[in-house]
Protein backbone atom coordinates (compact mmCIF):
# COMPACT_ATOMS: atom_id res chain seq x y z
CA UNK A 1 0.00 0.00 0.00
CA UNK A 2 2.83 2.44 0.39
CA UNK A 3 5.03 1.44 -2.70
CA UNK A 4 2.16 3.70 -4.31
CA UNK A 5 2.88 6.78 -1.89
CA UNK A 6 6.54 6.33 -1.79
CA UNK A 7 7.34 5.77 -5.05
CA UNK A 8 9.91 8.75 -5.34
CA UNK A 9 12.94 7.89 -3.96
CA UNK A 10 14.62 10.15 -1.17
CA UNK A 11 17.37 10.10 -3.44
CA UNK A 12 15.61 11.28 -6.50
CA UNK A 13 15.39 15.34 -5.07
CA UNK A 14 16.23 16.45 -8.19
CA UNK A 15 13.80 19.98 -8.85
CA UNK A 16 12.46 18.56 -12.22
CA UNK A 17 10.16 15.86 -13.30
CA UNK A 18 8.48 15.83 -9.60
CA UNK A 19 5.21 14.82 -9.17
CA UNK A 20 2.91 17.09 -7.37
CA UNK A 21 2.21 16.06 -3.66
CA UNK A 22 -1.50 16.92 -3.83
CA UNK A 23 -3.46 15.17 -6.29
CA UNK A 24 -1.64 12.12 -7.53
CA UNK A 25 0.00 11.10 -4.40
CA UNK A 26 -3.64 11.48 -2.88
CA UNK A 27 -5.37 9.46 -5.54
CA UNK A 28 -2.52 6.46 -5.06
CA UNK A 29 -3.62 6.53 -1.19
CA UNK A 30 -7.30 6.49 -2.01
CA UNK A 31 -7.17 3.82 -4.69
CA UNK A 32 -4.74 1.55 -2.42
CA UNK A 33 -7.32 1.25 -0.01
CA UNK A 34 -9.44 0.15 -3.09
CA UNK A 35 -12.50 1.79 -1.60
CA UNK A 36 -15.77 2.37 -4.60
CA UNK A 37 -16.99 5.60 -5.19
CA UNK A 38 -20.57 4.52 -4.14
CA UNK A 39 -19.31 2.27 -0.83
CA UNK A 40 -20.09 3.30 2.73
CA UNK A 41 -16.59 4.15 4.59
CA UNK A 42 -16.28 3.04 7.81
CA UNK A 43 -15.18 5.02 10.72
CA UNK A 44 -11.80 2.73 10.63
CA UNK A 45 -11.01 3.33 7.30
CA UNK A 46 -11.67 7.21 7.53
CA UNK A 47 -8.66 7.08 10.25
CA UNK A 48 -6.77 5.20 7.69
CA UNK A 49 -7.53 8.01 4.72
CA UNK A 50 -6.87 10.94 7.30
CA UNK A 51 -3.91 9.53 8.84
CA UNK A 52 -2.31 9.27 5.39
CA UNK A 53 -3.30 12.05 4.10
CA UNK A 54 -1.35 13.68 7.37
CA UNK A 55 1.39 11.45 5.96
CA UNK A 56 1.88 12.66 2.72
CA UNK A 57 1.55 16.42 3.50
CA UNK A 58 4.50 15.51 5.88
CA UNK A 59 6.29 14.00 2.86
CA UNK A 60 5.47 16.31 0.56
CA UNK A 61 7.18 19.02 3.19
CA UNK A 62 10.19 17.18 3.33
CA UNK A 63 10.42 16.86 -0.16
CA UNK A 64 10.59 20.58 -0.82
CA UNK A 65 12.67 20.53 2.35
CA UNK A 66 15.21 18.18 0.66
CA UNK A 67 15.28 20.02 -2.48
CA UNK A 68 16.32 23.54 -0.55
CA UNK A 69 19.23 21.19 1.63
CA UNK A 70 20.41 19.68 -2.04
CA UNK A 71 20.91 23.40 -3.33
CA UNK A 72 22.61 24.18 -0.25
CA UNK A 73 25.15 21.22 -0.53
CA UNK A 74 25.72 22.33 -4.37
CA UNK A 75 26.57 25.35 -3.62
CA UNK A 76 28.99 24.17 -1.40
CA UNK A 77 30.50 22.38 -4.44
CA UNK A 78 29.67 24.94 -7.09
CA UNK A 79 31.13 22.38 -9.88
CA UNK A 80 29.63 23.14 -13.14
CA UNK A 81 27.35 20.22 -13.17
CA UNK A 82 26.12 20.83 -9.82
CA UNK A 83 25.43 24.88 -10.82
CA UNK A 84 23.36 23.78 -13.38
CA UNK A 85 21.28 21.78 -11.34
CA UNK A 86 20.72 24.49 -9.14
CA UNK A 87 19.91 26.29 -12.54
CA UNK A 88 17.29 23.58 -12.89
CA UNK A 89 15.49 23.84 -9.84
CA UNK A 90 14.13 27.53 -11.05
CA UNK A 91 11.53 26.09 -12.41
CA UNK A 92 10.46 23.82 -9.19
CA UNK A 93 7.10 23.82 -8.55
CA UNK A 94 7.56 24.85 -5.21
CA UNK A 95 7.93 28.76 -4.79
CA UNK A 96 10.63 27.84 -1.58
CA UNK A 97 12.94 25.72 -3.90
CA UNK A 98 12.57 28.18 -6.69
CA UNK A 99 13.34 31.19 -4.20
CA UNK A 100 16.73 29.15 -2.58
CA UNK A 101 17.85 27.94 -5.93
CA UNK A 102 18.34 32.18 -7.50
CA UNK A 103 19.34 33.13 -4.06
CA UNK A 104 22.03 30.33 -4.29
CA UNK A 105 22.75 31.84 -7.95
CA UNK A 106 23.45 35.22 -6.71
CA UNK A 107 25.80 34.22 -3.95
CA UNK A 108 27.94 32.05 -6.07
CA UNK A 109 27.68 35.40 -8.73
CA UNK A 110 27.30 33.63 -11.82
CA UNK A 111 27.47 35.15 -14.99
CA UNK A 112 23.93 34.97 -15.60
CA UNK A 113 22.60 35.97 -12.41
CA UNK A 114 21.57 39.28 -13.52
CA UNK A 115 19.26 37.63 -15.92
CA UNK A 116 17.91 35.15 -14.08
CA UNK A 117 17.29 37.66 -10.85
CA UNK A 118 15.45 39.98 -13.98
CA UNK A 119 12.78 36.80 -15.17
CA UNK A 120 12.10 35.51 -11.56
CA UNK A 121 10.83 39.29 -11.08
CA UNK A 122 7.65 37.87 -12.61
CA UNK A 123 7.13 35.05 -11.02
CA UNK A 124 3.98 34.04 -9.88
CA UNK A 125 5.17 34.10 -6.26
CA UNK A 126 5.31 37.48 -3.82
CA UNK A 127 8.36 35.65 -2.15
CA UNK A 128 10.38 34.71 -5.37
CA UNK A 129 10.07 37.84 -6.26
CA UNK A 130 11.47 39.73 -3.71
CA UNK A 131 14.04 37.29 -3.51
CA UNK A 132 15.12 38.46 -6.92
CA UNK A 133 15.04 42.04 -5.83
CA UNK A 134 17.14 41.74 -3.12
CA UNK A 135 19.48 39.69 -5.80
CA UNK A 136 19.52 42.52 -7.92
CA UNK A 137 20.38 45.33 -5.16
CA UNK A 138 23.33 42.57 -4.16
CA UNK A 139 24.45 42.55 -7.60
CA UNK A 140 24.05 46.15 -7.73
CA UNK A 141 22.15 46.55 -11.39
CA UNK A 142 21.18 50.02 -11.66
CA UNK A 143 19.56 48.46 -15.22
CA UNK A 144 16.47 46.93 -12.88
CA UNK A 145 15.34 50.58 -11.82
CA UNK A 146 12.48 50.84 -14.09
CA UNK A 147 11.42 47.38 -13.36
CA UNK A 148 11.55 48.02 -9.34
CA UNK A 149 9.79 51.22 -10.18
CA UNK A 150 7.08 49.03 -11.75
CA UNK A 151 6.90 46.87 -8.91
CA UNK A 152 7.22 49.14 -6.31
CA UNK A 153 4.22 51.06 -7.99
CA UNK A 154 1.55 47.87 -8.58
CA UNK A 155 2.90 44.93 -6.92
CA UNK A 156 0.59 42.91 -5.14
CA UNK A 157 2.75 41.39 -2.58
CA UNK A 158 3.94 43.62 0.27
CA UNK A 159 6.90 42.43 0.66
CA UNK A 160 7.93 42.50 -3.05
CA UNK A 161 7.04 46.01 -2.79
CA UNK A 162 8.98 46.93 -0.02
CA UNK A 163 12.29 45.25 -1.48
CA UNK A 164 12.02 47.27 -4.90
CA UNK A 165 11.37 50.59 -2.59
CA UNK A 166 14.35 49.27 -0.29
CA UNK A 167 16.37 48.46 -3.54
CA UNK A 168 15.64 52.03 -5.12
CA UNK A 169 17.15 53.75 -1.99
CA UNK A 170 20.60 52.03 -3.13
CA UNK A 171 20.10 51.93 -6.59
CA UNK A 172 18.11 54.78 -7.93
CA UNK A 173 19.23 58.83 -8.81
CA UNK A 174 17.95 61.69 -6.97
CA UNK A 175 15.41 62.15 -10.10
CA UNK A 176 13.93 58.94 -8.91
CA UNK A 177 13.03 60.38 -5.43
CA UNK A 178 9.76 61.48 -7.28
CA UNK A 179 9.16 58.26 -8.21
CA UNK A 180 8.60 57.00 -4.72
CA UNK A 181 6.41 59.45 -3.26
CA UNK A 182 3.34 57.01 -4.02
CA UNK A 183 5.09 54.60 -1.81
CA UNK A 184 4.78 57.13 1.00
CA UNK A 185 0.92 56.24 1.15
CA UNK A 186 1.33 52.27 0.37
CA UNK A 187 -1.53 50.39 2.53
CA UNK A 188 1.65 48.85 4.21
CA UNK A 189 3.54 50.54 6.71
CA UNK A 190 6.45 48.23 6.02
CA UNK A 191 6.29 49.93 2.56
CA UNK A 192 6.17 52.84 3.88
CA UNK A 193 9.02 53.20 6.34
CA UNK A 194 10.68 51.77 3.12
CA UNK A 195 9.70 54.14 0.93
CA UNK A 196 11.20 57.05 4.12
CA UNK A 197 14.73 55.29 4.15
CA UNK A 198 14.45 55.37 0.10
CA UNK A 199 13.46 59.31 -0.07
CA UNK A 200 15.69 59.81 2.54
CA UNK A 201 18.92 58.98 0.77
CA UNK A 202 17.95 60.12 -2.57
CA UNK A 203 16.60 63.54 -1.34
CA UNK A 204 14.26 64.17 1.09
CA UNK A 205 13.33 67.83 -0.05
CA UNK A 206 10.93 66.94 -2.91
CA UNK A 207 8.91 65.13 -0.02
CA UNK A 208 8.95 67.84 2.25
CA UNK A 209 4.55 67.96 2.77
CA UNK A 210 4.31 64.23 2.41
CA UNK A 211 7.27 63.71 5.03
CA UNK A 212 5.35 65.84 7.55
CA UNK A 213 2.25 64.22 6.94
CA UNK A 214 3.60 60.92 7.84
CA UNK A 215 5.56 62.50 10.68
CA UNK A 216 2.72 64.44 12.16
CA UNK A 217 -0.02 61.54 11.95
CA UNK A 218 0.96 58.28 10.62
CA UNK A 219 -0.77 55.04 12.85
CA UNK A 220 2.76 53.63 12.78
CA UNK A 221 5.22 55.15 15.33
CA UNK A 222 7.86 53.43 13.51
CA UNK A 223 7.25 55.37 10.32
CA UNK A 224 7.06 58.47 12.38
CA UNK A 225 9.94 58.31 13.68
CA UNK A 226 11.84 57.68 10.80
CA UNK A 227 9.93 60.29 8.91
CA UNK A 228 11.04 63.01 11.32
CA UNK A 229 14.76 61.99 10.63
CA UNK A 230 14.48 62.02 6.95
CA UNK A 231 12.96 66.06 7.43
CA UNK A 232 15.81 66.48 9.89
CA UNK A 233 18.24 66.02 6.69
CA UNK A 234 16.26 68.61 4.64
CA UNK A 235 17.79 72.29 4.41
CA UNK A 236 14.40 73.65 4.51
CA UNK A 237 13.48 76.29 7.13
CA UNK A 238 10.02 74.98 7.18
CA UNK A 239 10.92 71.68 8.59
CA UNK A 240 11.74 73.43 11.72
CA UNK A 241 7.39 73.72 12.25
CA UNK A 242 6.48 70.14 11.38
CA UNK A 243 9.37 68.91 14.31
CA UNK A 244 8.40 71.19 16.85
CA UNK A 245 4.39 69.25 16.23
CA UNK A 246 6.12 66.18 16.29
CA UNK A 247 7.99 66.99 19.75
CA UNK A 248 4.70 66.80 21.54
CA UNK A 249 4.04 62.97 19.95
CA UNK A 250 2.90 60.67 22.30
CA UNK A 251 5.56 58.31 21.44
CA UNK A 252 8.31 58.74 23.18
CA UNK A 253 11.20 57.57 20.25
CA UNK A 254 9.31 60.14 18.09
CA UNK A 255 10.09 62.94 20.83
CA UNK A 256 13.68 61.60 20.70
CA UNK A 257 13.98 61.52 16.79
CA UNK A 258 12.12 65.14 16.76
CA UNK A 259 14.60 66.69 19.16
CA UNK A 260 17.61 64.64 17.31
CA UNK A 261 16.41 65.66 13.93
CA UNK A 262 16.38 69.40 15.13
CA UNK A 263 19.73 69.80 16.55
CA UNK A 264 20.78 68.05 13.16
CA UNK A 265 19.34 70.69 11.44
CA UNK A 266 21.02 73.47 13.72
CA UNK A 267 24.66 71.78 13.13
CA UNK A 268 23.96 72.11 9.53
CA UNK A 269 23.50 75.77 9.93
CA UNK A 270 19.68 75.26 8.42
CA UNK A 271 18.23 79.09 9.01
CA UNK A 272 15.39 79.01 11.53
CA UNK A 273 12.26 80.34 9.71
CA UNK A 274 12.37 84.40 10.68
CA UNK A 275 9.19 85.58 13.01
CA UNK A 276 7.10 88.54 11.25
CA UNK A 277 7.95 91.91 12.00
CA UNK A 278 5.64 93.29 14.89
CA UNK A 279 2.77 95.31 13.00
CA UNK A 280 2.82 99.09 13.17
CA UNK A 281 0.63 101.06 15.48
CA UNK A 282 -2.65 102.18 13.61
CA UNK A 283 -2.02 105.78 12.30
CA UNK A 284 1.68 105.50 12.44
CA UNK A 285 3.92 107.37 9.85
CA UNK A 286 5.23 104.40 7.08
CA UNK A 287 9.03 105.20 6.75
Amino acid sequence: MFSAVYQIRRDDFACNGFLACDVQVFLSIFYSLQVPMHATISKRKILWIVGLVALTVASCRDRVEGRVSRILEWEREPRSRNVERIRDCLADESAEVRAGALAALVRLRVVDAKERSRVALRDPDGVVRAVAIQGLLDLQDADAVPDLLRIAAGDPDWRARRGAVESLGSLGAAADAAAILPSLGDTSSQVRLAAVGAVARLGPAVALLALAKLAEGDASWEVRAAAVEALGRTSASEAYAHLAATARDSNEFVRAAAAAAEREMRRRGVPEPEEAPPAAPAGAARP
